[in-house]
């Protein structure tokens, strides 16, 4: 492997490290509020109320459209996009998606063995 390209790898490593460190227990474990997170003290996500850690807001949070969300009418990362979903201010936007679409398309992208299940909330 050539020099450059191990300075390549290096700082995509780092960056995503820094990433890392900026979301780390910033959302809820899913897994720990079913019992099933695997992790322990090591999992990124929060376990429990007291272990949430308040959210980073860069400069240009919420300042672009989200492409998916005007296009197709819903966005798989709902109030978590980092992309403009309304044209309202930040406090009063409900940044979810229509839940009649959702779930419609949600049923869509499903494989077939999981079409069925109902949708989760």
């Amino acid at each position: 492997m050539s020099y450059n390209r191990e300075i390549q790898n290096f700082s995509k490593l780092n960056k995503k490290r820094e990433d890392l460190n900026i979301k780390f227990k910033t959302e809820m474990c899913r897994n720990w509020t079913l019992g099933l997170c695997q992790f322990g003290d090591k999992c990124a996500f929060a376990h429990g109320s007291e272990e949430i850690r308040s959210k980073l807001k860069f400069s240009n949070y919420k300042t672009k459209d989200c492409k998916q969300f005007h296009e197709l009418g819903y966005c798989q990362y709902g109030s978590r996009c980092q992309f403009k979903h309304r044209e309202t201010s930040e406090e009063t936007a409900s940044n979810s998606p229509d839940p009649e679409r959702s779930i419609e398309t949600s049923t869509k992208k499903r494989l077939p063995v999981f079409a069925k299940l109902a949708p989760h909330a």
